[in-house]
């Protein structure tokens, strides 16, 4: 009976996670919500430092990273025109397949209960024993 219990509760962990990840949203779309927040209280400092090497050196390398990124840019821009177009909604048959296991899961977990009271059947045989005759 203690293993039932286990298994009940494994199902109940399962639906569980299954639950939340459906009605949670996506770890990006919590982050860009996270840096509004933080941006709206934080408090803005401005400070003005004269030109010296290590400014303008700041400055040619942030010139540089924009024109490596408009770069790369392009160059996704080109490899996506290439790619062929993938079928697009991965999380509704993520979620089909979760669901179909899930069903499979409670299905044997109902036949073991029911095969346990005797209900299937022959009763369950205890311990291990192979029967060669």
């Amino acid at each position: 009976m203690r293993v039932t219990y286990f298994n009940a509760g494994l199902i109940v962990t399962a639906a569980a996670f299954m639950g939340f990840a459906f009605m949670s949203d996506s770890p990006a779309a919590l982050w860009g919500s996270t840096q509004n927040l933080m941006a709206a209280a934080g408090a803005s400092l401005d400070a003005s430092v004269p030109p010296n090497p290590y400014n303008s050196l700041a400055a040619q390398l942030e010139a540089k990273q924009a024109q490596l990124n408009a770069e790369q840019a392009s160059f996704d821009a080109q490899a996506q025109q290439a790619a062929p177009s993938a079928p697009g909604n991965w999380g509704f048959w993520s979620l089909c397949v979760s669901v179909a296991l899930f069903v499979l899961v409670a299905l044997n977990f109902y036949f073991d209960i029911r095969r346990s009271r005797g209900a299937g059947g022959a009763p369950p045989e205890r311990g291990f024993s192979i029967r060669l005759r």
